[in-house]
């Protein structure tokens, strides 16, 4: 839907038709009183700051002495005594400032890396609050042109203070039809039966004929299908439309905030609204205003639109009921006279505001193009002065004697042009001495360029391209330079994050889960195909931001990758796939990551997909060796080898040396034996021959001893 509005320096709300007799009290009164306050409250404040910071965003101001350095026809003013000569250069600090930013938010925001997720509640939730950050991904990104929509965003917000963006749920039917050939009664029955989900409709058929079997088929038969799948929608609101309580600290707890804008009456009939009544309330409207012209010099200030109406979206909380609680409501209004066609009870605003600089206690806070626009203002009268100074270097003013000198000679300012005189043109013609303060001016915006830097944050270095902060200096020093430069990047990053972004991650998922049909779909989910069903996620999971959103330069983030892909081979060369630790997918996730930060976004290109099947197998396959394990092995064997000759030589020579100490203990044992035995066999003989001397004194004794008488 294209929202288009102008200010109309609407006054109070007894200006609105239908209001003078309403009660106070009443509550249309109220909301009518809601709406006339922000209104106002956009074209008495909002308005006029953004014109003027779209104004130095575009390099229209500052102008030359309170003149418009191009006026609202696209046509440069018209030069006077007073501007003739005069350098109208102006610097573009805003928009350097915004254009500088946006690349780094659009990667934090963009990246493979989540910059928020939904957090689970319990271990069983895990995994469900995982498929939701994924599936709202999804909706951003793929389902809605989300890159267009949040650049635009931060582009509104950095420029005039907020950008904002709505979401709903379209279930506008898709219909389709497809024209069959040579079909018989049954073939169209089976088709109609597969496709019941989809209401086929026969709309046509025509020509009958009869197969070679006899039975009757039809030709060219046209059915329709009409698939209803609910679409989540995200649309960025113009900041020109937008509407919001003058005291509001948020938008979930504003008085009053929405939307208005002129569209074409047709539109509002679509959505079922009476068509007399639409078109009793519709005309022709002039839509200029100074912000669309600048986005868009077509729209003109003789640019009108014809057979439009103006339409409100509000949330209002306002007492209906008379219970004195404030619901919160959503209106619709149409007509310039806000006249309420659609009042519903509903739970939640479905609108994400987004600051870049966060201001306590208000709603809108400050953009990039307020800490610079002064600085804008100093460099442009900088610049204006140091060209003037060179102009007049080149061009200087001279003092000649009308009298002796041809006036159309010194009045052509042609390159080498020759001046005729009478006499001696020493004494014709005298140049003025001209003060330079060229390099002085250019010197003083370099100052103003570092105090620039120093509010946003925005350097050379930032963006590494200064030689000078880089020069001699190691990786952690550069790391340092960059890392601090990036700062007030990263605090704006956070802003987005906790503000808008949370909203809208919130609001998504509320959406989702409220109004997705409750039947499964097939998804890709990081890489692979799952088959999920929106319709039973958490809606009450909460959203939470990543701490180390932005942190670090991409050189940083490579290094660390590196180290850690190092340290993945390690683990794998030593324990192999099935190690517990980092298998396939853990290696190709590093490997991706390293890509997308150089920019390399198909990653399949060079990396395949991977199955759990895949990875079960490499897990659980034998580890081939590499030529340093076959090396390594080689070298064990032989050492093995080695060491186990020297062990056996070692044994030998101890078995031999031990039967050499036994041959010397037996022959020892031999000698001793021998000279035991020889001493023993001498003892023997000694003993023998006194045994024989003793037997031989006894037997001389008896010999002389008389005998006795044995009988008597």
């Amino acid at each position: 839907m294209d929202r288009i509005f102008t200010n109309s320096n609407r006054g109070p709300l007894a200006g609105i038709a239908g209001t003078e007799d309403m009660d106070p009290d009443s509550y249309e009164y109220t909301v009518r009183s809601l709406i006339d306050d922000a209104v106002s409250y956009e074209e008495s404040d909002l308005s006029p700051n953004r014109e003027t910071s779209q104004r130095y965003y575009y390099g229209l101001e500052p102008s030359l002495d309170g003149r418009e350095v191009l006026d609202l026809t696209g046509d440069p003013p018209v030069e006077d005594e007073d501007t003739i000569g005069r350098s109208t250069v102006v610097s573009t600090d805003v928009k350097d400032t915004v254009m500088s930013i946006l690349p780094s938010l659009m990667r934090i925001f963009g990246g493979t890396e989540h910059a928020l997720e939904f957090s689970p509640t319990s271990s069983e939730t895990s995994e469900v609050a995982m498929f939701a950050t994924e599936y709202v991904r999804k909706v951003i990104w793929s389902d809605n042109p989300g890159f267009s929509i949040l650049y635009g965003v931060f582009k509104d917000a950095l420029t005039v203070r907020y950008g904002a963006v709505e979401w709903d749920t379209d279930n506008t039917p898709e219909i389709t039809e497809r024209t069959f050939t040579s079909l018989t009664r049954n073939q169209m029955g089976m088709l109609l039966e597969e496709a019941a989900s989809l209401n086929p409709e026969v709309v046509s058929w025509n020509g009958n004929a009869t197969t070679p079997e006899g039975e009757q088929t039809a030709e060219n038969v046209v059915i329709r299908y009409i698939k209803v799948k609910p679409k989540t929608i995200i649309t960025p609101i113009p900041p020109e439309d937008f509407r919001i309580s003058r005291n509001a600290k948020s938008v979930k707890t504003a008085d009053i905030v929405g939307y208005e804008c002129y569209i074409r009456a047709s539109e509002v009939i679509e959505e079922g609204y009476d068509k007399e009544f639409v078109k009793s309330k519709s005309g022709t409207v002039n839509t200029w205003s100074e912000e669309k012209w600048l986005r868009n010099p077509g729209f003109g200030a003789d640019f009108s639109l014809s057979d439009h109406v103006r339409y409100g979206s509000f949330y209002v909380r306002a007492d209906k009921d008379g219970d004195g609680i404030n619901e919160l409501r959503h209106i619709v209004t149409i007509g310039d006279d806000y006249e309420i066609v659609k009042d519903e009870l509903v739970d939640r605003v479905r609108i994400a505001l987004f600051t870049p600089d966060y201001t306590p206690h208000t709603a809108i806070g400050d953009s990039a193009a307020d800490l610079v626009m002064d600085i804008q203002k100093i460099n442009t009268n900088l610049l204006r002065a140091g060209f003037d100074s060179l102009s007049q270097s080149i061009f200087p003013r001279v003092a000649f004697n009308q009298l002796t000198t041809n006036i159309d000679d010194m009045l052509d300012d042609s390159v080498g042009g020759p001046i005729r005189v009478n006499g001696n043109p020493m004494e014709s013609i005298y140049p003025i001495p001209n003060q330079q303060v060229a390099q002085a001016a250019f010197d003083a915006k370099m100052q103003m360029d570092g105090v620039r830097q120093m509010r946003t944050g925005i350097s050379e270095a930032s963006k590494g391209l200064d030689p000078r902060a880089l020069q001699s200096t190691n990786v952690v020093g550069v790391e340092a330079v960059l890392t601090g430069a990036q700062e007030r990047i990263e605090l704006i990053a956070l802003v987005f994050a906790h503000g808008g972004m949370k909203d809208l991650y919130e609001g998504l998922l509320q959406e989702i889960v409220d109004n997705a049909p409750n039947r499964a779909e097939v998804v890709k989910m990081r890489g692979k195909w799952t088959e999920i069903n929106p319709s039973l996620f958490d809606a009450n999971l909460s959203v939470e931001v990543n701490p180390a959103l932005g942190k670090g330069s991409d050189q940083a983030r490579l290094m660390i990758l590196n180290e850690v892909r190092q340290t993945q081979m390690a683990v794998v060369e030593k324990f192999g796939m099935g190690n517990g630790v980092v298998g396939p997918q853990e290696l190709r996730n590093t490997i991706v990551d390293m890509l997308t930060i150089n920019g390399i976004r198909n990653h399949t290109r060079y990396f395949r997909e991977l199955t759990e099947e895949q990875v079960q197998v490499m897990e659980t396959a034998p580890q081939e060796p590499t030529p340093e394990m076959v090396v390594a092995k080689a070298t064990m064997e032989e050492v093995r080898s080695k060491t186990a000759m020297a062990v056996n030589k070692s044994k030998q020579k101890d078995a031999e040396i031990e039967q050499a100490s036994l041959d010397k203990e037996k022959d020892r044992d031999l000698k001793r034996d021998e000279i035991t035995i020889d001493a023993f066999l001498k003892l023997t003989e000694i003993a023998s021959d006194g045994i024989l001397a003793s037997a031989e004194a006894d037997a001389a004794t008896e010999t002389s001893v008389t005998p006795r008488n044995v009988d008597g």
